[in-house]
């Protein structure tokens, strides 16, 4: 039988044609690897950012009790007051700031009576000695920190899992009166946990620095399961960690400094194995080698539009259209970095009767408050910066322009506030505050929106008093 002199051509070329195929193969499950790294990544940002607007602004609210005049003065003369009336005064202020912030508790703990106050009257006597409950006490307040995050169940909220934030009370001299802060809903915590696992795939964790977990979407992890934690993870503070294990799996880790835990996300049991997919792919790929390059390329294309679509929805509040809070941290960050540019200002802002709004009239109808609360500060600051929404009904904007100008900008809002109305809700009211690099050239970012915070607050006092209203966000 004639040998086929083109054989070894034949060869070589099926050869080279099998190398390049494995080769392209190989290089699509790499290229597939660092780009769900990214997508993972933008992830693990858009969960850290939610879960951060849902607790900060509980952290937020328990430094503003701790600091709050009236409250450090009852603490001080509880034993002048006449029976009942300390903690009747207590149960009212408490239940304006569960009531006015929609938290599930709030609380006050006397240092010298050790009496435990809640939004609904005195709860009770703490005793450590004897009731194992109670025991956090002493050891907070015998810990070197102002403040922490604590996972219990609420006596006097049906027993649910709470997510507390203690925050000692301290007088001019730094003498301790006792513990105050507010609760939020475990299950609020655990849904939003909940709706990101199913919607990709995922675990998600919030866990301390000695790995034990506080939020799970199971209550009986809670406490009882402990997660190891790399020293890599530990030592950065700052970052992303990001862990690749076998068969396309990973594990993302970011500490979350105002809370001063870990939140963990880990990839479930069946994600894609694309180092398993090459030694199956590269038999067929022979036989469908240019519709495999199509697939591939539309495949591409998508993940890079998904891509794409994750980082715009990691930056803009889609329902006002504003920069959310991680752009207004992204650029928080950066102008730490250096030094404030002149007539830099800051602006607080919230809106006052939200949660009336939606109680009375829908939570449509407090959609539409917020977005008209976005419309009129985005149309009264686009000229000198940009707004923010930085939570639910709170809002930041970043301004360059010189005090000159502020009792212009201020007549233009209240102009604007005036002229708005809604096709549900008739007007809306706006308590802001400004900061300025102008009037405080020795502040950096932090204390001019501290500053801004505090005006703000002032601003929403005066409001209610001057309006009557019942104080409800």
């Amino acid at each position: 039988m004639k040998k086929n002199p083109f054989l070894p051509v034949y060869i070589v070329v099926v050869a080279i044609f099998v190398l390049s195929a494995g080769i392209s193969v190989y290089s699509i499950g790499q290229e597939g690897q660092k780009n769900d790294r990214r997508v993972n990544t933008l992830l693990a940002a858009r969960v850290y950012d939610v879960i951060s607007n849902n607790l900060s602004r509980a952290i937020v609210m328990s430094n503003s009790m701790s600091n709050n005049s009236f409250l450090i003065e009852d603490l001080k003369n509880e034993d002048k007051y006449a029976p009942n009336e300390f903690g009747a005064n207590v149960k009212k202020y408490l239940a304006n700031v569960k009531e006015d912030m929609n938290f599930a508790t709030a609380f006050v703990i006397s240092d010298k009576s050790r009496r435990y106050f809640t939004h609904k009257g005195l709860n009770s006597v703490l005793d450590p000695v004897n009731n194992v409950r109670d025991f956090w006490y002493p050891k907070f307040i015998h810990q070197n920190k102002k403040q922490e995050l604590n996972v219990n169940v609420a006596r006097h909220n049906n027993n649910a899992w709470t997510i507390f934030v203690n925050t000692k009370m301290e007088d001019k001299d730094g003498k301790l009166l006792g513990v105050c802060g507010v609760g939020v809903n475990m299950k609020d915590v655990q849904e939003t946990l909940l709706n990101f696992s199913r919607n990709y795939d995922v675990k998600i964790d919030l866990v301390r620095p000695n790995g034990v977990v506080m939020v799970d979407i199971y209550d009986d992890k809670i406490g009882n399961d402990k997660i190891d934690l790399p020293e890599k993870a530990l030592a950065d503070t700052s970052g992303f960690y990001y862990e690749e294990g076998k068969r396309g799996h990973f594990r993302i880790i970011k500490y979350i400094n105002d809370l001063d835990w870990y939140l963990v996300i880990a990839s479930n049991d069946n994600k894609n194995d694309y180092r398993g997919a090459f030694f199956s792919s590269i038999l067929t790929h022979i036989a469908l080698c240019l519709l495999m390059l199509i697939i591939v390329f539309r495949a591409m294309n998508y993940a890079a539009k998904n891509t794409r679509q994750l980082h715009e929805a990691s930056i803009i509040d889609k329902p006002t259209g504003l920069y959310n809070k991680r752009a207004f941290d992204e650029l928080k960050e950066h102008l730490k970095a250096g030094k404030m540019p002149p007539n830099f200002m800051v602006m607080t802002a919230d809106l006052n009767g939200l949660k009336s709004v939606n109680d009375n009239m829908g939570h449509e109808a407090g959609d539409e408050l917020i977005a008209g609360g976005a419309f009129v500060l985005k149309s009264v600051v686009e000229k000198y910066g940009i707004a923010y929404r930085t939570g639910g009904d709170e809002f930041m904007a970043i301004l360059r322009m010189p005090m000159s100008d502020l009792d212009g900008l201020k007549e233009s809002l209240e102009k604007a506030m005036n002229e708005w109305h809604g096709k549900t809700v008739p007007s809306l009211s706006i308590s802001y505050g400004f900061a300025s690099s102008e009037e405080n050239p020795d502040m950096d970012i932090d204390e001019l929106i501290k500053l801004s915070d505090s005006r703000m607050y002032a601003n929403k006092d005066e409001y209610y008093k001057k309006t009557g209203a019942k104080r409800r966000t």
